[in-house]
């Protein structure tokens, strides 16, 4: 629970105010009933100025709590992406490259190749995460470029399956090749992520 703290600076004005209004009723020469009414009257002013005093810690109170709502936002929404496009980089990069050795290409397209499954599962939950909720233009560039880049390696490991007959077989590789460059389209966009992330946090 919240407690309500009056400013100093608040509080001081209000004793200087009340003070200034009290010696010029003190100057002015003013009867007994003349005071009752000027008390008065310097008592109103001084509950004004606290209920503007409590309305400016109400703001700032709500300012800060709409501030930490979105930092957790931010972090959550930053932090689904990069695990799903984690996710998404371990089943990449566990195909060949092309300079890899013929027997290690074998063995990766005859025990099933790329898991399609799982990279479409990734491909679709990247794409239900709501980027206007994201902080920056920048950090939602670079969730359509991770979620664009799966979805060119999906394509591309697609065709070099389709292409792939037996190790001598060159025209797999291209695609493969492909694939790689879009694998590293993906680091590149998940580390400007992580960056402008730890800048937002950083930024408190």
């Amino acid at each position: 629970m919240e407690i309500f703290r009056p400013d100093r600076r608040g509080a001081v004005a209000l004793v200087v105010t009340s003070a200034v209004l009290v010696a010029f009723g003190v100057v002015c020469g003013l009867n007994k009933s003349e005071w009752a009414a000027w008390v008065q009257a310097v008592g109103s002013i001084g509950a004004i100025l606290a209920a503007i005093g409590l309305a400016q810690h109400q703001y700032k109170l709500l300012a800060a709590r709409e501030h930490e709502r979105q930092r957790q936002a931010q972090l959550q929404f930053s932090n689904t992406v990069l695990s799903i496009a984690a996710y998404a980089q371990r089943a990449i990069s566990t195909a060949p490259f092309q300079t890899d050795d013929e027997v290690a290409a074998d063995r990766y397209f005859r025990e099933g190749g790329l898991d399609y499954g799982h990279l479409d599962q990734c491909l679709e939950a990247l794409k239900a995460i709501p980027l206007v909720q994201l902080s920056t233009g920048e950090g939602a560039i670079a969730v359509i470029s991770i979620i664009a880049s799966v979805e060119n390696c999906i394509q591309w490991f697609g065709q070099a399956d389709h292409l792939y007959v037996n190790p001598n077989s060159g025209d797999w590789k291209v695609p493969i090749d492909q694939a790689h460059r879009e694998l590293r389209k993906i680091e590149v966009a998940t580390a400007e992520l992580t960056a402008l992330r730890d800048s937002f946090l950083a930024g408190e």
